[in-house]
């Protein structure tokens, strides 16, 4: 049995599986989190914990026998599904994927999931989806919350957020910015958190995603050296080429700027200031609140607004011109 120690945004994850292969895909995707924790007679108040299981299977189990009876179906997105059943102790959550199936709680902090070969066929989604959504879930228990976004640190260390659904540019400027003298920290995640009365924002750690087209196109600036290839994307060593991995692992208490990028395919990029509403509906937008647990969507809104209200906002009309030279996301920015 294979176990992988992380430490993320001071949560302790122990992760374990009886698959080399899966203890392998996990070990690169978390590379950045594995560290080693205080033995068990630690105070788990002080530190709680979560526990991931991961076992392969040949066949995913059957629905009808998984979800357990009483269980009510809270969201659905294509072929992936949530499902809660309420307990007088604590509710019980089932994510249903097509490559895994997840038995979730979040209270107890245990997460068993069953992980069929179309799973292990594709490591990319398996990780950086259908099992972060279930590690979010449990994390959201424990008061952290998630912020879909890439992370950069200006020249003068201010932070500063991008953030934009699916393929509006977050790693594209977030890689710019880094090609162009910033600290890209992370690519599309970070980690909210209350901090005294204020806000700690960390970043999840892990490879750059870019695209395959970028990675060509910026060759002559030397991005980074591809360690793997996943579809049309490219995973680099972000963090080791611009030098920030001692930054990305430090907490922030400001967010200094938020840019809202979309790319519009024109040939000058264009920058407008928005207002206080636009940058915190922008968050709002790519947060994963879960429809449930209502004390934590009213924190997590707290914490959205502080980061907004203390940020300038601005969108971003992402034209060829940045992907022509890539230092031109720092001019408009400066």
């Amino acid at each position: 049995m294979s176990a992988l120690q992380l430490t993320i945004s001071g949560i302790y994850v122990t992760l374990t599986t009886g698959s080399p292969g899966l203890a392998a895909i996990f070990a690169e995707y978390f590379r950045y989190h594995i560290s080693s924790h205080p033995d068990l007679s630690t105070s788990q108040a002080e530190h709680p914990r979560i526990e991931i299981e991961l076992i392969p299977v040949a066949v995913l189990p059957d629905r009808g026998s998984f979800l357990h009876s009483g269980a009510e179906q809270v969201s659905r997105t294509g072929q992936v599904e949530l499902w809660r059943k309420e307990t007088p102790d604590e509710d019980l959550f089932f994510f249903l994927t097509p490559g895994a199936s997840y038995e979730i709680q979040p209270l107890e902090g245990r997460i068993r999931g069953f992980v069929a070969p179309d799973g292990i066929g594709s490591p990319h989604i398996l990780a950086n989806t259908w099992t972060l959504f279930p590690l979010l879930l449990a994390l959201r228990s424990r008061g952290r919350y998630h912020l879909h976004a890439a992370a950069v640190l200006s020249p003068q260390n201010e932070l500063w957020l991008i953030c934009g659904p699916q393929r509006s540019g977050k790693t594209t400027l977030a890689t710019a910015l880094g090609l162009a003298g910033w600290s890209p920290i992370a690519d599309d995640s970070v980690i909210l958190r209350e901090h005294g009365r204020g806000l700690s924002i960390e970043p999840l750690r892990k490879r750059f995603h870019v695209s395959r087209d970028l990675f060509e196109l910026w060759s002559e600036h030397s991005p980074g050296r591809e360690a793997a290839v996943y579809g049309d994307r490219f995973c680099l060593d972000g963090l080791e080429r611009f030098s920030s991995l001692a930054a990305a692992d430090q907490s922030y208490d400001r967010v200094y700027g938020i840019v809202l990028p979309e790319i519009n395919g024109q040939q000058l990029s264009q920058l407008r200031p928005a207002s206080i509403g636009e940058g915190l509906i922008g968050l709002a937008e790519e947060s994963t609140f879960f429809p449930i647990w209502s004390d934590h969507v009213r924190r997590h809104w707290e914490l959205l607004s502080l980061a907004a209200l203390r940020a300038r906002s601005f969108r971003l009309s992402a034209g060829r011109d940045i992907l022509d030279d890539p230092r031109r996301a720092a001019d408009l920015l400066n």
